[in-house]
């Protein structure tokens, strides 16, 4: 009987993280030689949470400083762009206005205090008349504009990671769904079930990007600690289409949320120039926050 395939690093998942780190590791001197496997449990890649985003670059302007969120956002924001730059993904650098009425002033001016904290130094306060240059049909009594927010097409981006990682020597394996991880003394035993057969393998490392579904797929670890595992928090976005024209530029969003719970109703645009508002609702409420 022969033994089972074996790969260096498995990445359950091909949404936008298990992409990025495929491209990563095909990309780093360490992992040169390494055989890596990335399987998705869908058709192709990206068809969960990675395609149903707003496609906005954030500038890394509302988290706590020192926060884990808030330098990865910063970074991150530098990185894609750089990366898009490079790789010619489309992408635009279009800006965004944080507006305020009378009353937030004070707030508003906490929010760029904030930014700063954060390294994010270039926001720039505008009062009305200035608004209304940027944005014509707005109506505000001041705001902050954020130059280095931006846009991406998601689909390019991903298939972009997707292709460096396959040039990289990582297999892709769509279709392919993840029954059972087990420990062993060579690593990881990984059964699956690949449109409808069942194909095992072994591993050194698994890498566990499978998003909404990452917590169920550490539950199928045998022998792996439940206490490990976050809870997972859901939020979703709802997203409307403006019909027709629309007299906005740039992207726009409201005072956020106390704590974050959410940005609120904003204005945001995609590379194919259509434009939408969007907001959240908190799962575990099911309470709109869109009036």
């Amino acid at each position: 009987m022969s033994s089972p395939e074996h790969f260096d690093i498995c990445i359950v998942g091909a949404g936008v993280i298990g992409l990025a780190i495929a491209f990563k590791l095909t990309h780093h001197p360490a992992c040169k030689d390494c055989s890596i496997l990335v399987l998705e449990q869908h058709k192709s890649f990206g068809e969960e949470t990675s395609s149903r985003n707003s496609e906005v670059i954030h500038a890394g302007i509302y988290y706590p400083a020192g926060s884990l969120k808030a330098k990865t956002c910063v970074d991150g924001k530098q990185q894609l762009y750089a990366f898009c730059n490079q790789y010619n993904v489309p992408h635009r650098k279009i800006g965004k206005l944080i507006i305020a009425g009378k009353d937030q002033e004070s707030a508003l001016q906490d929010i760029k205090a904030k930014a700063s904290a954060n390294g994010v130094d270039d926001l720039r306060p505008l009062e009305g008349k200035d608004l209304l240059t940027l944005e014509p049909a707005l109506k505000a009594s001041c705001g902050l504009f954020s130059p280095t927010s931006g846009i991406i097409d998601s689909h390019a981006y991903m298939q972009t990671l997707l292709t460096l990682a396959e040039n990289g020597g990582a297999l892709f394996a769509p279709g392919t769904r993840v029954c059972q991880i087990s420990r062993s003394a060579q690593g990881y035993d990984i059964s699956t079930d690949c449109q409808g057969e069942r194909y095992t393998f072994q591993c050194d490392k698994v890498v566990n990007s499978a998003g909404l579904y990452a917590q169920e797929l550490a539950g199928h670890i045998a022998d792996f600690p439940l206490s490990e595992v976050p809870v997972q928090q859901r939020v979703k976005g709802s997203y409307f289409t403006l019909q027709g024209h629309s007299p906005f530029r740039h992207l726009i969003y409201p005072m956020p949320e106390a704590n974050l719970k959410g940005l609120g109703v904003h204005v945001t645009l995609d590379m194919g120039g259509h434009r939408s508002g969007s907001g959240r609702i908190r799962k575990k409420s099911r309470r709109s926050l869109i009036p």
